[in-house]
């Protein structure tokens, strides 16, 4: 008889729990009020603590999902209370399930809300440059044997350097950030010459003075010319960075909820201004020979240039983001005043009758409109949540240049003057490693 009773007392206890379990959920304050326990005799009560208390189940992540695929705040109170942490889920962290939410992504560090607060980028930038324009030097027996462009540069590897700051965030939900850039020590150095072959060599300096020509180019039976030149650029920009879609909570198939940023595609823009030196300096050399017939025979055209870029620019990038990769282009394109100048030194040697010798100064300088555009491609990937490396293969277009070879001038009589008009392209891969904190 006794057994018999049991059951439909079991029965009964469970149906009670069960009852009870919205009240568990909504975690209502019953602090103010007592609520007698419903008389239960020690066998009901032995039933009762046995039992598991079911907890209620965290909405599945498409529920929290808003149509622009953040996190939906529109919960219920109940569930509100249960679950949130200090602030609405999604933003500040919180507990969500029994799960701590940070406030950044839990594979990248990153997120929507944890904009860096500094960050230095730096590394290495290997460039090739384009040749100036084509000017002829030398001849053998009226054939041409040396050219300007007979010279080709190789690549030159530099060093470069980004800081930057976080200043805030607009009433637009934009963050703001000032960044110094520096990037340069590229040199390149080439070097060429030609020896006679069958006759002697000459130049394009054919002027003559009471009849002699001149000498040290002339007749002789070697010519060499060298080419040097370097970059360094300096930037001071403010980048502005749209905040992208919200953080998601993504669950884990052990169960437990976690943040993660939104991949997609993020824009940032930037202005500021630019300087820019670029120096070169060229050399074109004849020597005579050996033998005391040859002594003192020589010829050296040295040719130096300045130019001193300053401008104001404008860019901006297009990266599509993968949480701990993400790639893209950039670009950034602006107007300058390029401060520049040549110097040109032209002195011959020469002890042969019919060759006169020669020391000349030539000197000009011009400011005048340039313009900077650049072009790249542009990959990271995040090996920490505060170390990035990041690759890059840049292009880069200068116009309104004084480049060396370009003052080129075999008329002796000619009034000083500086040409322009020049132009480069670079092209070449850059490698760095941005640490962020």
């Amino acid at each position: 008889m006794e057994t018999v009773a049991k059951h439909p007392l079991l029965g009964l206890a469970c149906v009670v729990l069960l009852g009870t379990c919205p009240a568990v959920a909504q975690r209502v304050d019953m602090t103010a009020q007592a609520i007698p326990e419903p008389p239960m005799d020690s066998t009901l009560r032995f039933a009762a603590e046995q039992l598991p208390v079911p907890r209620p189940e965290p909405p599945l992540a498409s529920q929290l999902e808003s149509s622009e695929g953040g996190i939906s705040t529109e919960l219920l109170p109940g569930y509100v209370q249960q679950f949130s942490g200090e602030g609405p889920i999604g933003l500040n962290g919180g507990t969500y399930g029994d799960c701590a939410l940070g406030p950044g992504c839990a594979v990248c560090g990153g997120g929507r809300d944890c904009p860096p607060q500094f960050y230095v980028d730096q590394g290495t930038r290997i460039l090739t440059r384009s040749r100036s324009r084509d000017e002829l030097l030398t001849t053998e027996l009226g054939v041409p044997k040396m050219s300007v462009q007979s010279m080709n540069f190789d690549v030159a590897a530099g060093y470069n350097i980004t800081v930057g700051r976080y200043l805030g965030r607009d009433a637009e939900g934009r963050d703001h950030f000032w960044e110094f850039t520096y990037w340069g020590l590229n040199e390149w150095r080439e070097t060429f010459g030609v020896n006679a072959e069958t006759g002697f060599l000459w130049s394009r300096f054919l002027t003559t003075f009471g009849g002699d020509f001149l000498g040290g180019f002339n007749q002789v039976t070697m010519h060499a010319q060298s080419y040097r030149s370097n970059i360094n650029d300096f930037e001071l920009n403010v980048r502005i960075r749209p905040r992208g879609q919200p953080d998601r909570l993504v669950l884990q198939p052990n169960g437990r909820w976690r943040r993660e940023c939104q991949v997609g595609c993020q824009m940032s823009y930037l202005f500021g201004i630019r300087g820019m030196a670029i120096n070169e300096k060229y050399e074109f050399m004849g020597i005579g020979g050996e033998g005391a017939v040859w002594d003192g025979i020589f010829g050296n055209y040295n040719i130096k240039t300045h130019n001193n870029l300053i401008g104001l620019q404008v860019g901006g990038d297009v990266i599509f983001r993968h949480c701990r990769w993400n790639w893209g282009v950039r670009a950034k394109a602006g107007p300058y005043v390029n401060f520049c100048d040549q110097t040109s030194d032209i002195v011959a040697s020469d002890t042969r009758p019919d060759f006169f010798s020669l020391s000349l100064r030539r000197f000009a300088k011009k400011d005048d409109a340039a313009l900077v555009a650049e072009f790249g491609f542009v990959a990271n990937y995040k090996l920490r949540p505060n170390l990035n490396f990041r690759a890059s293969y840049d292009f880069m277009w200068i116009a309104g240049l004084a480049l060396a070879p370009e003052q080129l001038d075999f008329e002796l009589n000619a009034p000083s003057q500086i040409t322009k008009d020049g132009s480069i392209y670079f092209h070449g891969l850059s490698l760095s490693a941005e640490l962020i904190w």
